[in-house]
């Protein structure tokens, strides 16, 4: 009980302070979802390409998150894990409550350094990781963030350490959830292949269109790629390639406007009839009826 009455008591304190650091680019902030409501910070929170792994973790009230033109209405109880690259709106009610985190990708290497933190797999349809938290880990988890917004306050010695061992707690915590749901990978072996299949293609999607490309710099088979890939993350070796191409596309469009001919030579289509039947065929409508549509 005293426990939970101090959790209580500090995330009374996070809401009428703000929590934490207001400062952009910092490693570690954390934020209280009804104070970015309330602020209607345009400036972090509006169609922004991240640059930091971050969560939304709502606890209750009403919302919108859209990542990467894809809009999701925010749920109780869920938390939100979005990666670095994506773009990101977001629009919460008055009578929302929850969190903020945003972790630099040097903070995030700290603290994987000392603790394995596994990867969480978005599937290519569904461009966020959703995680239902429990009613009994709720509580936990909570507690662990209100200690984050208590450290991040003080001046005390070891403040770094601390830091990195509560995000680390916190982000166990909620892999523990993502495992109650999700079938873990069969070995680590193909899971770390998948993984650096999914961040070749991130980085070299530009040059290398082809399964066979990523397969050869693998040391297996384009078959044996499109298989493990599928097992691991629900499509295919080939269909991460596309819609990465695909995604890129909407970002480009949607950031700077540029028309179908400059898309393509940004992405590497020698021939624009070619990019423009490519995108046809893997977004589902052609590009100047997504343009009209109002996602660019």
């Amino acid at each position: 009980m005293k426990t939970e009455k101090k959790a209580n008591d500090l995330l009374a304190a996070a809401y009428q302070s703000g929590g934490c650091n207001d400062l952009a680019g910092a490693p570690l902030l954390i934020h209280p979802l009804k104070k970015l409501s309330a602020n209607g910070d345009v400036s972090l929170f509006t169609n922004t390409r991240l640059l930091s792994t971050e969560i939304f973790w709502v606890l209750n009230g009403n919302g919108k998150l859209k990542v990467d033109m894809q809009t999701h209405q925010l749920q109780n109880n869920c938390m939100y894990v979005l990666q670095s690259g994506q773009m990101r709106d977001f629009t919460g009610n008055a009578d929302i409550n929850g969190f903020y985190f945003s972790l630099t990708p040097d903070f995030f290497r700290s603290i994987s350094a000392k603790v394995e933190i596994p990867e969480i797999y978005p599937g290519s349809e569904n461009n966020i990781h959703i995680i239902n938290v429990t009613n009994d880990v709720r509580d936990e988890l909570r507690c662990i963030a209100n200690m984050i917004v208590h450290e991040l306050q003080s001046a005390n010695n070891l403040k770094q350490e601390m830091l990195e061992g509560l995000v680390s707690v916190f982000l166990m915590h909620v892999f523990r959830e993502v495992q109650r749901t999700e079938t873990m990978m069969d070995n680590r072996k193909n899971r770390d292949l998948a993984r650096t299949f999914i961040a070749m293609v991130k980085k070299d999607f530009i040059s290398k269109k082809m399964v066979a490309d990523y397969a050869g710099d693998l040391f297996v088979t384009p078959n044996y790629l499109n298989k493990l890939v599928k097992k691991t993350t629900g499509y295919p070796a080939s269909h991460h390639i596309q819609q990465q191409i695909i995604l890129e596309a909407k970002r480009r469009v949607s950031s700077s406007k540029a028309n179908l001919k400059q898309i393509a030579d940004q992405l590497g289509f020698d021939n624009y009839a070619h990019f423009s039947k490519f995108f046809k065929t893997n977004s589902g409508m052609n590009f100047s009826a997504y343009k009209e549509t109002g996602n660019a």
